[in-house]
């Protein structure tokens, strides 16, 4: 029977404690026996059958379509292994994929060449002009069996052009890949793609259920492609919005119960202002749980009802001003957008307690940064320090219970706000016009100039940020607020921090947590600061606390961290306990790399999971990568980072299929990551200094 090492213990463990057990166990020696594919085969068997014996099929199903794609790994799999593997993955319910193996007696010696005469004329070489030819004009079998044996950089760019023209079938990353592949084709030499007729929309399936059948189409699996299908429905059937509305809130449920969901709030509150008899029945069915919750709180129905008295310039509707678990819990306020987004209704929730200070004061700096025009809606008592806060910057604010006429009048007379930064950039791109050059005149006798008055040159804001950063108790969080609102780069605030923090203070987790939520209110969407993450990192790792706090969650953890932050931070605490500094942190590529090597300003895009930590000892200095994720399209140009000559540690998480793949390529020994493999950094870090 194939797969046999771990079959006794699998049938042996009866409850689900003691396959808890056996998991923990297999674990272990999967980590410990990487290259050892026989056995990892076994390995993924048996914890798919566990997996599957305590109810958990989307893991078991993950196990599965591992222990398929190691079949194909050298050594092939036997017959009987391919076989069993797919009958496992069939019994989960999943289709089973065609597996190419090797052919019988491939390893068997090849018949000696005859030596080729001086006068028989050398055989072609494969052209890749001709793979790419024959790929245009649709025969993507012909171009792979022209390109094989094909070497350098064109043909394995051709390749990869190859696979991702495939892959654009796919619903979850139709949009990304066709971008990349886009600029592979650029990269190529081969030019725009001719137009084509847009993509015909598959009919749904069963499992699409009321709301595939509603749409007339299958649905997409990632959440943007998704509401983004909701959208173009919605457009197309104005007078349907109560059964898209109740349509979708079903499939939430069928799919992934009574949770709330946030993101249906525009097609919801649509629905309830023209009536919604179908939409508040689903609610109803469901009162008391979070879904239902969402959309019974005070100042959601409110945001309808101002909907219901402008619903023909009503264009979204989203809950959150600081995004996930910034605001307290259930304080978030409600964003209500019209006439295309260019203005916008700010929807306070009533409350027992003010706002935090610091939570106040990033309401009102983010503000503007959603929207230039808009008004916030903030009744109570408690409300009022929050009132204080936007009226003292200027932003329109009311109290009390305005009608939707009072509120929607305030909305079309507010005048825009400037952003600084917005203002600032503006200012530069604005260049006044040349002027006609005159003749120029005879110029008298110079005469000497009188002595130039100096005028007193004003404070430089890095003064007071200095000052906070150097003080020896931990500033408050509004006076570092204000601090850094005057300078004109943030990262100058991290970059003497770096500097002047040569021996960390005792409190400098705190003081990190603090100046990443003030310099995240501060920063223009989008912006990342490495200086930031650098900074962050180092501390993390030296003292734990609120700065991997920041680095790993809400607002702060998606500017300045990223995927896998917290397994960074523990990666770079390795190399920290093994005398190492952190230098320099970021994700990705370099502006040099992309510039030196064009196949990875095509690629870029997909590294985003790829850490790259550049540490120095005494004069000594390397780099450790940390992959949290790698997209099949980011694997292509991994060989092509590879090329740069630098002492490098990589650590992977713990995937045989990837941990297979990144064997077949000429790089550094992985470490196998499972969460507490600080020393082997250490140790691998300390193996470059021989």
């Amino acid at each position: 029977m194939p797969f046999e090492r771990w079959n006794p213990a699998v049938q042996a463990a009866t409850d689900d404690g003691a396959r808890q057990a056996l998991l923990a166990e297999i674990g272990v020696w999967r980590a410990r026996n990487l290259t050892d594919i026989p056995g990892q085969r076994d390995a993924a068997w048996a914890i798919a059958s566990l997996q599957k014996a305590m109810g958990n099929e989307e893991r078991a199903v993950q196990e599965a379509r591992s222990l398929i794609s190691l079949c194909q790994t050298t050594p092939v799999a036997s017959g009987a292994e391919v076989g069993a593997a797919k009958s496992l993955l069939r019994a989960l319910g999943e289709k089973a994929p065609r597996i190419i193996t090797a052919p019988a007696g491939r390893d068997r010696e090849r018949p000696e060449r005859k030596p080729r005469r001086q006068d028989d004329p050398p055989a072609a070489a494969p052209s890749i002009q001709e793979a790419l030819e024959a790929a245009e004009a649709g025969d993507a079998a012909k171009a792979r069996k022209l390109l094989r044996g094909a070497k350098g950089g064109r043909a394995e760019l051709a390749r990869v052009w190859l696979d991702l023209t495939e892959a654009l079938a796919a619903d979850d990353r139709e949009a990304r890949l066709a971008r990349l592949e886009g600029r592979l084709r650029q990269s190529l030499g081969l030019g725009r793609r001719k137009e084509s007729a847009p993509a015909r929309e598959e009919p749904p399936s069963a499992e699409d259920g009321a709301l595939g059948q509603l749409l007339g189409r299958r649905l997409p699996h990632r959440r943007q492609a998704f509401l983004k299908a909701l959208d173009a429905w919605a457009a197309a059937h104005p007078d349907q919005a109560d059964a898209l509305a109740s349509t979708a809130l079903q499939h939430q449920v069928d799919t992934s119960g009574t949770d709330a969901a946030p993101w249906l709030a525009a097609f919801v509150a649509r629905a309830l202002a023209t009536g919604g008899e179908a939409t508040s029945a689903v609610l109803a069915t469901h009162a008391g749980t979070p879904l239902a919750a969402t959309f019974d709180e005070e100042a959601f129905r409110r945001a309808v009802s101002v909907v219901g008295a402008a619903a023909d310039r009503f264009s979204g509707l989203r809950r959150g001003v600081l995004g996930r678990e910034a605001e307290p819990e259930g304080r978030d306020a409600w964003t209500v957008r019209f006439d295309g987004d260019s203005r916008m209704l700010v929807v306070v929730p009533r409350a027992d307690t003010p706002y935090p200070a610091d939570v106040a004061a990033r309401i009102a700096a983010r503000l503007p940064h959603l929207c230039d025009r808009f008004v916030v809606l903030a009744p109570g008592a408690a409300n009022a320090p929050l009132r204080e806060a936007l009226a003292s910057a200027g932003f329109a604010t009311l109290d009390g219970e305005p009608s939707d006429v009072e509120l929607l009048s305030t909305l079309d007379r507010v005048a825009p706000v400037e952003v600084p930064e917005r203002a600032a950039r503006a200012e530069k791109a604005e260049k006044p016009a040349r002027a006609e050059k005159a003749p120029k005149a005879e110029k008298p006798p110079k005469a000497e100039k009188p002595a130039r008055e100096e005028k007193p040159a004003g404070p430089d804001p890095m003064d007071a940020v200095r000052a906070l950063l150097e003080a020896p108790e931990a500033p408050a969080s509004a006076a570092m607020h204000e601090a850094l609102a005057g300078l004109r780069k943030l990262r100058d605030a991290f970059l003497h921090a770096t500097r002047a923090w040569t021996d960390l203070p005792a409190d400098a987790s705190h003081r990190v947590h603090d100046l990443l939520h003030s310099a995240d209110s501060l920063a223009p969407e989008g912006l990342r600061v490495p200086e930031a993450t650098t900074l962050a990192l180092r501390v993390a790792a030296a003292l734990g606390g609120p700065a991997a706090d920041a680095l790993a969650d809400g607002t702060t953890g998606a500017r300045f961290g990223g995927p896998g932050a917290r397994d960074v931070v523990a990666v770079v605490k390795g190399a920290h306990d093994a005398g190492w500094t952190l230098r320099r942190a970021f994700r990705g590529t370099t502006r040099r790399e992309r510039r030196d090597q064009p196949a990875l300003e095509a690629l870029s895009g997909a590294l985003d999971g790829v850490w790259r930590l550049e540490v120095e000892k005494g004069g000594k200095r390397a780099e450790i990568w940390y992959v949290a994720e790698l997209p099949v399209e980011g694997r292509a140009a991994v060989p092509q980072l590879l090329l740069e000559e630098k002492d490098r540690v990589v650590v992977l998480p713990v995937d045989p299929e990837l941990m297979s793949w990144y064997a077949s390529l000429d790089g550094p020994e992985a470490i196998g990551w499972m969460g507490d493999e600080g020393d082997a950094v250490g140790a691998a870090l300390g193996a470059l200094e021989a």
